[in-house]
Order: structure tokens, then sequence, then C-alpha cells
């Protein structure tokens, strides 16, 4: 099974059935030559309070790297780094993990083994209206109670 671990990218999970089209719908959007915008910015500000969590982000995940379109509450390096929590994109609805460092998924992820220190994600996938996943909106806490 082909997974996103590629050019630094760590992902432990498998690519979408329809990862070609997902990357054609992606580039078609341009929004991945275009630095942070005020749009995704409320947007992000809007599901850090909608979980009440105090970090969210709003990441995308091309073929050769990442990028986070729009984050608050965390520092985590810019674009090209090397460690994504974009499961999210997978998926149909909503997903929500209670305690990272005990799902497979992610537990052996560096943002989950060290700073910050993610325990709790939820995440639900950005879609167009021909059902692309373009990105992953997603919340978290760096530990239990926060």
């Amino acid at each position: 099974m082909d997974t996103i671990q590629r050019k630094g990218l760590y992902m432990n999970a498998p690519l979408p059935e329809n990862e070609t089209e997902r990357l054609a719908a992606l580039r078609s959007y341009q929004i991945l030559i275009h630095p942070p915008d005020t749009e995704f910015d409320l947007l992000t500000a809007l599901a850090s309070q909608i979980c009440a969590k105090p970090i969210a982000m709003v990441g995308l995940v091309d073929k050769d790297r990442q990028w986070f379109k729009s984050k608050i509450g965390v520092s985590i390096p810019k674009p090209g780094g090397t460690f994504v929590l974009c499961h999210a994109i997978l998926q149909r609805d909503v997903m929500e993990i209670d305690d990272a460092s005990a799902d497979k998924r992610f537990a052996d992820n560096p943002l989950v083994t060290s700073s910050p220190n993610i325990r709790f994600y939820a995440g639900a996938p950005l879609v167009t209206k021909e059902a692309a996943r373009l990105a992953s909106c997603a919340c978290w806490i760096a530990s239990r109670g926060s």
C-alpha cells in the first residue's frame, strides 16, 4: 500500500483512491501558490471556537509537500515541514481522536511524541463541489484538559 511518506512528509496513512484527481483539483484552485489569507484564517478561528480548542489549522497535502494554509495556537515549521496530521482528508465526516498517543495512525508521529505533544485531534475534510477532498481543517490540544 502506498502511503503519504514521500520527500520528507510523514503521514502514516494510505493515499486516497483518487489521489491523482485530488491533486489535480488541489492545483486547479491555485491555493498552494498563494500565502495564507483572511478567509482561511476565519475558517481556522471558527473551527477553534466550535471545538473549544486552542490549536486549529487548515492543512493541504500536495504530492511533495504539506502546506498549512492557516494555523492558530501553534508554531509548526513553515511549508515544507516534515510532519503532517491531515488524516481527516481521508474521511467523509469529522474524525475525532481522544488520545493521539494511543491511536496507531498518530502514535509515532513526532507532533505527538514531542512538542507540541498533541493528544486530542478532531478534523474534517474540506471538499469541493465535485467531491474532491482538498484539505483538512483540524483542531487539537497538546494535553488533556486544555
